[in-house]
């Protein structure tokens, strides 16, 4: 069973920078391949997401040299994530056409590079590129760390931390009986 837990984060300054600057980096990762996907539809051409994260790949540090220091899964679950997810809720009606995301909108990025590979021990959390962040909580679940998104909602920062317990919720047994009436 797949469960979520929301922890408010306890980043020192240089720390919600990073976060300030993966956040940013997604942004950016996102925008453009939405305009390369675009374009391609203008040629009467369509790109997959494979395609379109090999071609931002092969620009991406001639075009943005800030990248380098960021963390490179932040750009792959920008492209296989949430642009996948958006145009495959395109194509079967269920939403309009992608938008370009704005710098003011709300913060986030995806942290992790597939399951199991970011780590909490007690209140802290190792996030690639950033290292270890105080968490204002104790994670309440155990189980393999499936996803974590990084996001700010007013002046704080926040981990939702998505995590597979291998738990399934017990079928409740119903039993009743009927009584015969007088």
């Amino acid at each position: 069973m797949l469960k979520t837990h929301k922890i408010a984060l306890d980043p020192n300054n240089k720390q919600a920078t990073q976060f300030a600057r993966h956040c940013g980096y997604a942004r950016v990762t996102y925008n453009h391949v939405l305009a390369d996907f675009k374009a391609g539809l203008d040629e009467n051409v369509w790109r997959s997401h494979i395609d379109l994260c090999r071609r931002f790949n092969a620009i991406k540090y001639d075009t943005y040299d800030w990248c380098k220091a960021m963390s490179q899964c932040v750009s792959k679950n920008a492209i296989y994530t949430n642009l996948n997810d958006a145009v495959s809720r395109w194509k079967s009606g269920q939403n309009r056409f992608p938008k370009f995301k704005k710098k003011s909108h709300s913060k986030s990025y995806q942290a992790d590079s597939g399951r199991g590979t970011i780590s909490v021990v007690g209140k802290r959390i190792k996030l690639p590129k950033i290292g270890w962040v105080r968490l204002c909580q104790n994670l309440r679940f155990l189980g393999t760390i499936c996803k974590v998104v990084v996001s700010k909602q007013g002046h704080r920062w926040f981990a939702s931390i998505l995590v597979d317990t291998f738990v399934d919720d017990p079928i409740p047994l119903v039993v009743g009986t009927d009584r015969p009436t007088r």
